[in-house]
């Protein structure tokens, strides 16, 4: 079955230093069936990328943030992907592990026990399908993967491979080398959204990883990671040439609605106060968020995907945003799928 690409949008031209490809995909529940059908959702989206000439040894692919974190319900039966509600999805995989749910829910670290001890519970076969798939791709396609972010709890990295153990919850996302193993540094999310806070727990504030690759040395912020300057001061003086930023709305329609402002942690000083509600979401994206702040770490290059689709009744928004040394671009907001590319020099 062919991907159709509702957008294409491209900063730069091929000048043989290699670039970040951004990949905004369309999502449905159903896609997370299997590792398998993961793979091919996936797989539609890399394959127009190389027919269009944008993937290379030195390309680096970015996926959005929370794109494993539906692998929660890999290997389900084919009877709960006819759910269309999050609530009653999670449920009904609660029932089918009811002995393993139970000693997670016991054992909860935070106070939403219910969604700890799902993604607790499922933390084993969510790791190894992520890993397979990714590592599959990097492999195939002889490039370097940010692989969009996943739950799992104390996640880290053995013999190339991400796995979870007992633990909190963190939202992370993992670098695939071309030889398809998992740099064994992970990207933390640090600050948490209130919606977050109950059930997962932010990263250490310690320095993000940097990664090299063969485009150049990469740092990954997760979503609102993005959007406060201790994480770019904590990246200042690294070298870092290129920034991915996986990220997700999960309100529908929310891009050209008024900003509400910081939302789980308290703003920062540089920001100004009277944009909240005054200005849109996506002007605090460009005002607040990488495409503004990348700079002051002295990264040039830089690009931002979102996660959209239908996910049960779970919403999506964003498009995808490119910077290449001071120079801004953006998908168009009515494309649901889009690939975009920022070509270094």
């Amino acid at each position: 079955m062919s991907t159709v690409i509702d957008a294409w949008a491209e900063l730069g031209s091929d000048a043989g230093r290699g670039n970040l490809v951004g990949i905004q995909p369309t999502m449905m529940f159903s896609d997370y069936r299997s590792a398998g059908s993961f793979y091919a959702a996936l797989d539609r989206y890399f394959a127009a990328a190389m027919a269009r000439g944008w993937l290379g040894p030195q390309t680096i692919v970015v996926l959005p943030e929370y794109l494993g974190t539906w692998l929660v319900a890999v290997d389900a039966p084919a009877t709960l992907f006819r759910s269309t509600h999050l609530a009653r999805a999670l449920a009904r995989l609660a029932l089918r592990h009811a002995g393993a749910f139970a000693a997670g829910f016991l054992r909860a670290p935070r106070s939403d026990r219910v969604k700890y001890a799902l993604f607790r519970t499922r933390a084993g076969a969510m790791a190894a399908a992520y890993t397979e798939v990714f590592a599959a791709l990097a492999r195939r396609y002889r490039i370097t993967i940010v692989a969009g972010s996943i739950l799992l709890p104390a996640p880290h990295i053995r013999a190339g491979r991400v796995v979870g153990s007992s633990g909190a919850l963190e939202n992370i996302a993992a670098v695939f080398h071309p030889n398809g193993l998992a740099d064994d540094q992970l990207a933390r999310k640090h600050f948490l959204t209130s919606a977050e806070q109950p059930f997962i727990a932010p990263a250490p504030r310690v320095a993000p990883p940097v990664y090299a690759t063969p485009a150049g040395r990469l740092a990954v912020l997760v979503c609102a990671d993005a959007f406060y300057p201790a994480s770019y001061a904590a990246l200042a003086g690294r070298e870092v040439q290129l920034l991915a930023v996986p990220s997700y709305l999960e309100t529908s329609n929310i891009w050209q609605q008024p900003w509400p402002g910081y939302n789980g942690s308290p703003p920062p000083t540089d920001v100004d106060l009277r944009d909240v509600g005054a200005i849109t979401e996506r002007q605090a994206w460009l005002r607040y968020g990488m495409a503004w702040r990348m700079a002051t770490a002295g990264i040039p290059y830089g690009i931002s995907v979102f996660l959209r689709g239908t996910i049960l009744d779970l919403g999506s928004d964003g498009t995808t945003l490119l910077a290449r040394q001071g120079e801004v671009a953006e998908t168009p907001l009515a494309a649901r799928s889009a690939l975009a590319s920022v070509w270094l020099s």
